[in-house]
């Protein structure tokens, strides 16, 4: 039995060029946006400075509303103008009624403050910018981290195998795994929230608390669908202006539901535009606390279910920092001090195996590695989880099939998961039947195994195991090995020893029955490191006509040969 851990030096040099590509690109982002962040901070320390406002108007442009300011101040005995909101150039606001309340908050002709550059006075901003785009300097940091570990990691690895052996000698993760992991899944729960947050989970709370909003006669000004330049292609949005009054005075508004954002498919956005010709009246629903906030539609429709997938994300994200952090624990057993077998029962909490419920008494009852259940719910999450992604593209397919812009190329290769999909479905089915399927207990007359030993044992089905045809039972012991090939790790697995314990195809003894089994002297202990794995393993395989067949694995835990022991 090796234990190589060896880094070669091309090895190192890509873990080094990996980690700094890792790092440069997180860098970079971070350094975008605390440079933005400081620029904001900046003008907290402008001069205050009393101004006229010259220009005041929204314009409808490409991509939204703009809010087209001008106005003058005095600084050092001269007279400036400006028209800057604030650091942005745009002034482009997504909703028309963010770009009317600026504009009825600097109303033409009206006094306000600036704040000048004291350093630069032709510099000069109306409104300060939000610092809290700072906190999403925490994404980027996440790649320097990874890039920072895989870079150290490249040039840190021990050539000693002895090292990486005691690398884990106390049990439990390191804490250099579990932060490596609860940083990993971060990007899965920020971005989940984010996501989930701004584009489904604030409009559901809109739209549950519309309900008190007052029904509004209003007049359509301009109704178009608007295009929004993408990487991957062009999106598209809904954009109707419309006009209402409330309380007496006049507003606009250009929401049409509380869903925001844009996506793929323009022949749905263009039927519900079809819907609201301009000069048409419509009528629209107005908040009663906020005149000025308007929607057409406060139905969420069809839309509101794609809600499941950030949620998804959030709660893989949410689960895998919850287990890198305090779940995820070294199996490997700690071996006792005692130069000797201990002969107490009380010895049963020192060394049990990651599946071994002790009772105490030197009999251990072996549990099955996953339970039924947990097998069921796996494949559920599996087949939500990668149906509900799939069934966004599918979506799509169908769509533009329906619209007659269809595409051979994408069905094709969309089937491809779809059918992946339906397989997994499935397995969830299986796993559902097979969840019913008569219960083994497996139970061992000892607490302490070493190489060398055979142990008694019984089992016993809790349910019909006259239903069962065939029940088998087998000793493996198999070696696994990790290294590196590249940016992957493979894992290689060997059976070094493998022996049918028992076999019964009678039901009449198939109930409960008993047997023994014997670890060979000449054989490897169970044994755990950072590269390699002793595992020591009983098979049972009941095969069960016309219904889904069990196959569990129950874990043994091998101790050494103790010395003084004959």
């Amino acid at each position: 039995m090796t234990v190589d851990g060896k880094t070669g030096i091309t090895q190192r040099l890509f873990m080094s060029l990996f980690g700094l590509v890792f790092m440069a690109a997180g860098g970079f982002f971070a350094y975008m946006i605390l440079t933005d962040v400081w620029d904001n901070y900046q003008t907290r320390s402008w001069a205050k400075t009393p101004c006229v406002i010259m220009e005041s108007q929204v314009d409808v442009v490409n991509d939204g509303y703009r809010f087209r300011v001008g106005y003058q101040y005095s600084f050092n005995g001269r007279e400036r103008t400006s028209h800057k909101l604030n650091l942005k150039d745009d002034n482009v606001f997504s909703k028309v009624g963010e770009a009317d309340a600026k504009a009825r908050q600097y109303a033409l002709g009206g006094e306000a403050y600036c704040y000048v550059n004291p350093k630069m006075p032709g510099q000069s901003i109306l409104e300060f910018s939000s610092l809290a785009m700072g906190f999403a300097v925490f994404l980027p940091m996440i790649f320097i981290v990874i890039g920072a570990a895989v870079f150290i990691g490249g040039w840190t690895s021990s050539s000693k195998p002895e090292r990486q052996v005691r690398s884990k000698a106390d049990g439990g993760s390191s804490w250099k795994g579990r932060l490596g992991g609860a940083a990993f899944f971060s990007i899965f729960f920020l971005a989940g929230s984010l996501i989930g947050y701004f584009f489904f989970l604030s409009p559901w709370i809109n739209s549950l608390t519309s309900g008190d909003w007052q029904r509004t006669d209003c007049t359509i000004l301009s109704s178009r669908v608007q295009t929004h330049d993408g990487d991957d292609g062009d999106t598209y949005s809904v954009d109707i202006l419309y006009s209402y009054k409330a309380n007496g005075r006049a507003y606009r508004s250009s929401q049409y539901s509380f869903m925001t954002g844009s996506s793929s498919g323009y022949s749905g956005k263009k039927e519900i535009v079809r819907r609201y010709p301009a000069g048409s009246q419509a009528v629209c629903y107005v908040n009663p606390d906020d005149p000025s906030e308007a929607v057409l539609n406060k139905s969420l429709g069809g839309m509101a279910w794609f809600a499941i997938l950030p949620l998804i994300f959030m709660i893989v994200g949410g689960v895998g920092i919850l287990y890198s952090l305090f779940g995820a624990k070294d199996k490997r057993p700690s071996y006792t001090r005692s130069r000797k077998r201990p002969q107490t029962a009380g010895f049963s909490e020192s060394f049990k195996g990651e599946n071994a419920g002790v009772t105490g008494g030197g009999m251990t009852i072996l549990k099955p590695k996953y339970s039924p259940w947990f097998k069921v719910f796996g494949s559920l999450f599996a087949a939500v989880f990668w149906n509900g992604i799939v069934g966004i593209a599918v979506f799509q397919c169908v769509k533009g099939w329906m619209t007659g812009n269809g595409s051979i190329g994408f069905t094709i290769f969309i089937s491809i998961f779809v059918l992946i999909g339906i397989a997994i479905i499935f397995g969830f089915f299986h796993a559902v039947l097979a969840a019913f399927n008569p219960k083994l207990t497996i139970t061992l007359f000892s607490d302490f195994i070493c190489i060398g030993d055979e142990v008694s044992f019984n089992w016993e089905f809790k349910g019909s195991a006259n239903r069962i045809s065939r029940f088998t039972l087998t000793l493996t012991g198999t070696e696994a090995a990790s290294y590196r090939r590249g940016t992957d790790t493979i894992t290689d697995t060997h059976n070094f020893y493998q022996v049918e314990i028992t076999e019964q195809t009678n039901s009449a003894f198939m109930q409960r029955g008993q047997g023994r089994i014997a670890i060979p002297g000449e054989s490897m202990h169970t044994f755990k490191s950072s590269n390699n794995e002793i595992m020591w393993v009983l098979k049972a395989h009941c095969d069960i006509p016309k219904w889904p067949d069990t196959k569990n694995d129950y874990t043994i835990s091998i101790h050494p040969l103790q010395e003084g022991r004959f």
